[in-house]
């Protein structure tokens, strides 16, 4: 039985090594359709930490993205289509083939929050579990603040509900509708223009 410890230390060295040789394998197949890819990398040990000890009490295995990857697309369709490509690959690369898929571009699958695709896997020759994201360029330009912003309002889940977007649906999407940031920006930016 593995400890935090080797975990950690395996996830630094020759885990991630194994998880590299396989996401690079993959990149030439989706070459054309991808904007940018970040990693693979490790979870730092901070956050592992955290994760373990306040999260998972004490259970270090049920952290599904020791190692991470991230791709990012201009557009929906090559998403997706990198994501069909990405299923035929582990299925010949990894023993277990794809363990889950979380698409957080279905509403109905997310109330609110950070939207992308994230898969897991077992890193092949390894036992640890890795997570791949798929990401629009549209959400991910933003991704930092919006993920701060969800970090908050995660602490008012209970059960199935979330009370902070319970609040936000029922007193502020009536006075503000279905604008957004760059509308906002848009609108002010043509009022400038227009007062110059």
């Amino acid at each position: 039985d593995v400890s935090f410890a080797a975990l950690m230390y395996g996830c630094n060295n020759h885990y991630l090594q194994s998880f590299k040789t396989f996401i690079n394998g993959f990149i030439p197949k989706i070459k054309s359709k991808y904007k940018l890819c970040t990693g693979p990398k490790s979870k730092g040990i901070e956050r592992a930490f955290y994760k373990t000890f306040y999260v998972y009490n004490g259970d270090f295995r049920r952290m599904l993205d020791m190692m991470r990857c991230s791709f990012v697309f201009d557009r929906f369709e090559d998403l997706y289509a990198a994501f069909t490509l990405f299923e035929e690959y582990c299925a010949e690369q990894c023993e277990d083939g794809i363990l889950r898929v979380k698409d957080r571009f279905e509403p109905e699958h997310i109330a609110f929050g950070y939207r992308d695709l994230m898969v897991n896997i077992k890193a092949p020759n390894t036992s640890v579990i890795c997570e791949i994201q798929f990401h629009l360029y549209a959400f991910y330009q933003y991704k930092k603040g919006s993920h701060k912003m969800y970090k908050k309002a995660r602490l008012f889940e209970h059960e199935d509900l979330n009370d902070a977007y319970s609040y936000a649906q029922m007193h502020t999407r009536p006075s503000i509708g279905d604008k957004t940031i760059l509308e906002e920006k848009s609108a002010t930016h043509a009022d400038d223009e227009e007062g110059d």
